[in-house]
């Protein structure tokens, strides 16, 4: 795997979005201050891939990866295999409980290789053909884990390596050879089976296939013979049962063919049906002229509706007439009584005038009665000086309440005058209009009726008028009448016409099925006459064709027994040879079963020879299964594949000796125990003592892991099967800051040689000499908002 570009957004230490371009870079340095977010990086690098960090401890921990600041992480990375470029991506967002995976793919081109996690995860470990626990070891090293392989237990490395150099081969041969084995064994076991069975029985079924072939040969000749002769009577009892059945035929078409009843008397129908029609059709003639004149005479008569509307308007005039007196004789009574109610109203408003006149006189001598109390005998008026001799003895009040009452009185019957009055002028301009109207009414009816004929005279008209339209219902319903018994006459001539054509048909069919007899020509002209000949053949030729008939039936009979006799004949040869009956078409059956018997005969004697042959194929799969129960035995784990992993081990440890002893100035080897499950560190400088690679102090295990960690990677690309991907870059996360200035330099100087061999190696430090060694350095710094990163190469 070599990553090509990393985007990170949300990511860690990354809130904004951020990419890190790897193209055309072979060795590189992270960069920048503790926390500034390098180690971040190989992180994305390990998230995209694997949906894990190394430093959280637990692969299914992500939450942590989500910035704090964002609601979601994501993290693509575009990235070679074996020089085919692929492209993974995940999206994680945050939740109340953590943080889940929103979004995981694997693309290759257009191509969707992956499209959810779990389908991700799968992809990435068969591609990369390492989980996660062994990428964390072979090629990112993280914080903290660089020196797992160095120490880690056997059984975790022995994994790793398997895995690395594609020992599960050895283990897939080793299955399949003793698969191999017991197939074979068990091939050999039932063919041995099928060779005792054979062996057993094969002798005599070949006898018995040889007497059965021989015996089929000798009567093969004589059912030849038989079989021709049945076919030639079979051909002539065809003959026969064809003859005799055509002359049945013509018999029984002979006997059929007699004269219709209805012949003899369909022509005297004819002739009286079509009289029947002509006379109906005179009739309607007749009927149809006296319609129609009928109808000329009522054409000139009046309208009879004009008459009618006549007589009504001459009812109508009269008793407008009627009406037109009642009614002046009613407006002399309302003009009467008009004259009267203005009479009386005139009088009515007079007497209102004196009441009105004698109560304002009253009112004015009620006015002086306060004066009439003050009066004293003896004193003078105050009105007109003169002395009182005696009191007045009138009652002025008394006297103007009565003249009230007669003003009351007066105006209620000058009201009640009024309306009388309005109530009779109406009721004479109601009378006055009625009169108008009916009068008006008279002058249009009397100019309706100028020039037409009296009442007397209209009646009279209507009634002629009448009197001729019955006449023509009459008529017409005559000629409906006799139609309908010409239609009636006609369909029943058409009905006879067609039994004509029907029996003439049936005339022509009856001929035609006796045409090879040779039957009378027909006349054409009287169809009675024609059936008459024609039955009269047919009964003198059904004598004849009866005789010929049972001649014929005798003959089937012949050939009938000639066949039987033939089939017995049959029988009695292949009785011995069939198990059920004889066979439908025996000499096919002869031809087949005694080529089946030379088949089966020469099978035999095949197998037979076959046997033989056999036992060579037991003997060949029994020594086959020996050979492959021996190589399942050699290729198991505690075989070939423990050899191998101990010569792994081996060459892994003096690979890593070379780097090992010139960083560690000569100081220290790499060696593997005698069954190739742990590294010990050889002390040069103590007397060569051997002693655990877990003894050796922090800077010490980072030179021994770091040696360890090429002499890996070198020894999958030569040790491993092909189909295992190399491991084609390395990424250094620690151990730098344990090294003295003279080590690091030698440090830098092999991670510089391995950067030159064409593999990727990344490295992360904050050590500014080691970085300003390396072409390629990726400045990591952080703000309080996110990190960013700045590419620089050396001049």
């Amino acid at each position: 795997m070599r990553p090509i570009r990393l985007e990170l957004k949300g990511f860690s230490a990354f809130r904004e979005s951020t990419v890190i371009d790897f193209e055309n870079t072979d060795l590189f340095a992270l960069v920048g201050p503790t926390g500034s977010g390098k180690s971040s990086i190989i992180d994305g690098i390990v998230f995209a891939l694997y949906g894990s960090v190394a430093r959280y401890r637990k692969a299914n921990l992500v939450a942590p990866s989500v910035n704090q600041l964002s609601a979601e992480a994501r993290v693509r990375l575009d990235f070679l295999v074996a020089g085919k470029e692929y492209s993974a991506v995940r999206v994680v967002r945050r939740t109340a409980a953590g943080a889940t995976t929103k979004e995981a793919r694997l693309e290759s081109g257009d191509k969707v290789l992956a499209g959810n996690k779990g389908e991700l995860d799968t992809a990435i470990e068969e591609l990369l053909g390492l989980d996660f626990n062994q990428f964390t070891k072979t090629v990112v090293l993280p914080q903290g884990d660089f020196a797992r392989f160095l120490t880690e237990n056997s059984a975790d490395r022995q994994s790793l390596l398997r895995r690395l150099l594609g020992m599960e081969l050895y283990r897939r041969i080793g299955s399949a050879a003793r698969d191999n084995a017991k197939n074979f064994t068990a091939q050999a076991d039932a063919l041995a089976e099928q060779v005792a069975g054979a062996s057993a029985g094969g002798v005599a079924e070949l006898k018995q296939l040889t007497a059965r072939r021989k015996k089929l040969e000798k009567t093969e000749a004589t059912v030849s013979t038989a079989v021709g002769e049945r076919i030639a009577a079979v051909s002539e009892l065809e003959t026969a049962e064809d003859a005799a059945a055509d002359i049945e035929r013509q018999v029984e078409l002979l006997r059929e063919t007699t004269s219709p009843k209805p012949v003899a008397t369909l022509a005297a129908e004819l002739a009286k049906a079509g009289a029947r029609v002509e006379s109906h059709t005179t009739t309607v003639a007749t009927a149809t002229t006296t319609v129609e004149e009928l109808e000329v005479s009522l054409s000139e008569l009046e309208d009879p509706d004009h008459l009618e509307e006549v007589v009504e308007a001459h009812d109508d005039l009269a008793e407008t007439k009627k009406a037109e007196k009642s009614q002046a004789r009613e407006l002399a009574a309302a003009s009467r009584a008009l004259d009267n109610a203005i009479t009386q109203a005139e009088a009515a408003a007079k007497a209102l005038d004196t009441a009105h006149i004698r109560a304002r006189e009253a009112r004015i001598r009620a006015g002086a009665t306060g004066l009439i109390e003050q009066l004293r005998v003896g004193e003078s008026c105050p009105v007109c000086n003169q002395v009182v001799s005696e009191l007045p003895t009138h009652d002025p009040a008394g006297e103007l309440d009565a003249l009230d009452a007669a003003l009351e009185q007066a105006r209620v019957a000058a009201s009640d005058a009024g309306a009388t009055v309005t109530a009779t002028t109406t009721a004479e301009a109601s009378s006055r209009s009625q009169l108008d109207a009916t009068r008006d009414q008279r002058d249009q009816l009397a100019e309706k009726l100028e020039g037409q004929p009296t009442k007397p005279e209209a009646k009279k008209l209507l009634a002629a008028v009448l009197q001729q339209s019955k006449k023509l219902v009459a008529a017409r319903e005559s000629l409906d009448a006799v139609v309908a018994a010409r239609q009636e006459a006609v369909e029943h001539l058409e009905a006879l016409s067609e039994s004509e054509f029907d029996l003439r048909h049936e005339y022509g069919a009856a001929r035609d099925l006796l045409a090879e007899l040779g039957p009378p020509a027909p006349g054409g002209t009287n169809l009675a006459e024609d059936w008459a000949a024609l039955a009269e053949f047919a009964k003198q030729t059904y004598a004849t064709k009866s005789d010929e008939y049972k001649k014929a039936t005798a003959t089937v009979a012949a050939a009938t027994k000639a066949v039987a006799a033939c089939d017995r004949t049959i029988a009695r040869v292949l009785k011995p040879l069939v198990d059920d009956a004889i066979p439908e078409h025996p000499e096919r059956w002869i031809v087949t079963e005694l080529s089946r018997a030379a088949a089966d005969e020469a099978a035999l004697i095949e197998r037979r020879d076959l046997l033989a042959k056999s036992q060579e194929q037991i003997d060949a799969l029994r020594r086959d299964g020996r050979v492959a129960s021996e190589l399942g035995r050699l290729v198991s784990a505690t075989g070939f594949e423990q050899w191998l992993m101990v010569d792994v081990m081996d060459d892994l440890a003096r690979r890593a000796t070379v780097r090992l002893f010139e960083l560690s100035g000569g100081a220290y080897s790499l060696i593997s125990d005698s069954e190739g499950s742990e590294f010990a560190i050889r002390d040069h400088r103590n007397a060569d003592e051997v002693r655990p690679a877990r003894t050796l102090s922090g800077g010490e295990t980072f030179l021994a892991s770091l040696a360890l960690a090429l002499a890996l990677a070198d020894s999958v690309a030569e040790l491993s099967p092909e189909g295992v991907p190399p491991i084609e870059s390395m990424f250094l996360d620690e151990g730098f800051g344990t090294l003295d200035s003279e080590t690091l330099d030698v440090v830098a100087s092999a991670i510089e040689e391995l950067g030159a061999a064409g593999r990727m190696v990344g490295v992360v430090t904050h050590i500014r000499e080691l970085a300003d060694r390396v072409p390629v350095r990726f400045e990591v710094s952080r703000s309080p908002a996110t990190s960013s990163v700045v590419r620089s190469e050396a001049v």
